[in-house]
């Protein structure tokens, strides 16, 4: 079974390997679902994913997965319609306060041709941090 969560604080470092950081919750599915693999995805979400992001937050009842469409990858769940992302193996993880910070090392990307607007969660709301295309 997939598993999800939406991540609001992403870090991308230079380096060979390249390596992506982030803060999860501890207690997720996502976080079992990563130590039984070693492996995740990152799907970038646009300006238009605030419900999928919402989902994965877990603030609607139900699969976070409702009314989109997943292919299963060896990394994890990839959602059709976001045009960015990465595959990453799992490296290291570490308490951060009351979060993890996972680390992996970028092992496949997919840009989209146009630029996306990311979604970016601050003081309770989404906004973009791109221009309007």
């Amino acid at each position: 079974m997939p598993a999800g969560i939406t991540v609001s604080s992403v870090l991308v470092v230079e380096g060979e390997p390249a390596s992506v950081f982030g803060l999860i919750a501890p207690l997720s599915d996502f976080w079992e679902a990563v130590i039984a693999s070693k492996r995740f995805v990152v799907n970038v979400l646009d300006a238009h994913h605030v419900r999928a992001a919402e989902q994965f937050a877990l603030r609607y009842p139900g699969d976070p997965f409702d009314g989109l469409t997943v292919v299963r990858s060896d990394s994890g769940p990839l959602l059709s319609d976001a045009s960015t992302r990465f595959s990453s193996t799992l490296m290291a993880h570490f308490e951060a306060g009351y979060s993890l910070m996972v680390q992996g090392t970028l092992d496949e990307i997919e840009l989209a041709d146009n630029p996306v607007r990311p979604l970016v969660h601050y003081r309770g709301r989404y906004l973009t941090v791109a221009p309007p295309r």
